[in-house]
């Protein structure tokens, strides 16, 4: 009886810890400010001379909501299809500014350097950018997607994609950034993965 009571118990326990670990899903302008706020540790800003650097961690249902119609927004079916197609990979969007504007409007370049720059961020980022987990493994970008803006931001921002069956079982990452012409040296973000593995999902129901 004793021990039945103590099994009993002992599950009662880890429910409760599983219950209170696991963060309540919210709505997607909630999601956006809890990835940006200081303690959630989802957010990275560094400062290089001229330049700001950030690294933020974006979750897959951020990128589910972008997809989403207003009329598939209860469609369960349809969520977890978009689910399914992000969720093999990590994803954290890159914003740097030099002066406060993109990287390309800078008055650094005469035109020689402007065109091998803009090789840079379209075609070669990903000689530039890499991940190290705990483990000591070396993880290259997968993708990433650059959006020129034509001045039309005061940052140059893209999106970093990392596999992310390499790196789920890792304590940390550190994602380093090298230096591709700025003349700011080598930028290193480092993240807990408990931090973006048990980061809150959008509760599509709420506008």
């Amino acid at each position: 009886m004793l021990k039945h009571l103590l099994y009993v118990l002992t599950l009662s326990t880890l429910w409760l810890c599983f219950a209170s670990c696991e963060k309540e899903a919210m709505s997607e302008r909630e999601l956006l400010a809890f990835v940006q706020k200081d303690e959630n540790g989802l957010e990275k800003n560094r400062k290089s001379g001229n330049a700001s650097i950030d690294l933020t961690y974006r979750p897959t249902d951020l990128l589910v909501a972008q997809e989403l119609s207003i009329a598939d927004r209860e469609n369960d079916s349809i969520i977890n299809q978009l689910r399914n197609k992000y969720d093999k990979y990590f994803y954290f969007v890159l914003s740097i500014s030099v002066d406060e504007d993109e990287i390309l409007s800078s008055n650094m370049w005469h035109s020689g350097q402007f065109g091998e720059m803009v090789q840079k961020l379209a075609f070669r980022m990903g000689d530039y950018i890499q991940l190290h987990t705990s483990e000591q493994k070396s993880i290259p970008l997968a993708d990433y997607v650059y959006p020129r803006m034509y001045g039309l931001s005061k940052s140059t921002d893209m999106l970093l994609v990392f596999p992310k069956e390499e790196i789920q079982e890792a304590e940390w990452i550190k994602i380093t950034l090298k230096d591709f012409g700025l003349d700011i040296g080598n930028t290193h973000f480092k993240y807990n993965m408990d931090n973006l593995i048990s980061c809150p999902k959008i509760d599509f129901r709420q506008l």
